[in-house]
């Protein structure tokens, strides 16, 4: 997600209008072409969204789980999907996509095939061109990796993170360079940028789970924060708020958790201030997450706790600072590995975020693709100011991305 810079009176306001109440409504979509899930999607300029990749389920020529080439473009106005005119060069899931300054999208990694419910990573790259609607092969990465993240830097280079390895994609050249050496292997982490430019990486799969460090490009170089996770987690959602304190929002750590956990990584220690507990039982992970300033949104995801395993159909609104619930509401489907991307708001200046595909449950089979998606929007209850103050104060100009 992409950080929200805040003065000091926008945070006071904000403060404020977290203290009173919202209500979430979900509202359904046109389907998308195809029934994804582990697929990925970014934002463009011109505020329609980008659909690539992803697992699909097909009964012919022999029932299975296929994976993507072809993409496609939400557009909000027509509240539909059209598919691009070109497919990507390579089939892929569990990939990253990211919108890059000059309006195009890269598209990077990921696995390319399906085979004992994993896949063979790939090390390749392509970039979208939405002025062609066409997509061109990019830069080979430094190394294959899939459940890795993508983030944008000050000066409009992206970071992408996992692995044991960082390395950068400069947008002005189509190359990636600047290799830094990770200290931790992390797949299926968070990543989040902070207010000096660097890149906080939290969590993980196998040992890297309860730890955390941050990549400083500048100095090539990635530091390890003297804290530990508890528990530990991948899969979770990572919200850093505008004093850097960063949320760790549930997660995996064999079951679901519901813990949130609270931490400076400018004090390079754990606090233990503001703990609290998604009030979803059996926890959450695989969900969906969103900051607008104090504002946290969780939708979807599934809990897994002991013989349970249940795809979640709410997304609930917190008050990030005290991991207190604000709000709650029922989406139109259960969702889990789905996208999610922030819309243009509303003309009164609510945020909303389109979740796309994602896995259902099925009688049969357990869970399937789905091509259903549907938009959130935070609506205020009649406590809040009014709508032309809350613009004002900058919460319909804030910007995020989904994805791990």
């Amino acid at each position: 997600m992409r950080r929200l810079l805040l003065t000091s009176g926008m945070l006071l306001l904000l403060t404020g209008l977290a203290q009173a109440g919202w209500r979430i409504e979900a509202r359904p979509t046109g389907p998308m072409r195809h029934a994804r899930a582990r697929h990925a999607a970014a934002a463009l300029a011109d505020g329609r969204v980008l659909v690539t990749g992803g697992l699909e389920v097909r009964m012919l020529p022999l029932p299975g789980l296929f994976v993507l080439r072809p993409a496609e473009v939400f557009d909000p106005a027509r509240n539909a999907f059209t598919p691009t005119a070109g497919a990507m060069a390579s089939p892929r899931w569990d990939h990253v996509a990211i919108e890059l300054p000059d309006g195009r999208v890269l598209i990077a990694g990921g696995r390319i095939d399906f085979a004992r419910n994993t896949g063979q990573a790939t090390d390749s790259t392509e970039i979208y061109d939405p002025t062609t609607d066409s997509f061109r092969p990019g830069p080979k990465m430094g190394t294959p990796r899939a459940q890795f993240t993508a983030t944008v830097l000050p000066d409009g280079r992206v970071l992408l993170a996992g692995g044991t390895l960082a390395e950068v994609f400069d947008p002005a050249t189509d190359t990636i360079d600047h290799y830094i050496r990770l200290r931790q292997r992390r797949t299926g982490h968070g990543a989040e940028r902070l207010s000096d430019g660097r890149v906080l990486l939290v969590g993980g799969s196998g040992q890297a789970a309860a730890t955390a460090e941050v990549v400083d490009v500048a100095k090539g170089v990635s530091t390890m924060l003297a804290l530990t996770l508890q528990p530990g987690v991948d899969d979770l959602g990572l919200v850093v708020m505008a004093d850097d304190e960063a949320l760790v929002l549930a997660g995996k750590r064999g079951r679901t958790v519901q813990h949130v956990q609270a931490f400076y990584p400018w004090q390079d220690r754990s606090v233990a201030v503001r703990p609290g507990a998604i009030p979803i039982e059996g926890g959450v992970g695989d969900m969906e997450t969103a900051a607008w300033g104090s504002l946290v949104l969780i939708a979807g995801g599934e809990t897994d706790w002991g013989r349970r395993d249940t795809i979640i159909d709410r997304a609930r609104l917190l008050h990030g600072p005290t991991a207190t619930v604000l709000a709650e509401g029922p989406m139109t489907r259960p969702r889990d590995d789905m996208v999610s991307v922030e819309l243009a708001p509303t003309a009164q200046g609510w945020p909303r975020l389109l979740l796309a595909g994602g896995l259902r449950p099925d009688e049969v089979l357990g869970e399937l693709p789905q091509r259903d998606a549907e938009i959130l929007t935070l609506i205020p209850t009649p406590d809040l100011p009014a709508p032309a103050r809350l613009a004002r104060s900058g919460l319909g100009r804030v910007t995020l991305t989904g994805g791990r």
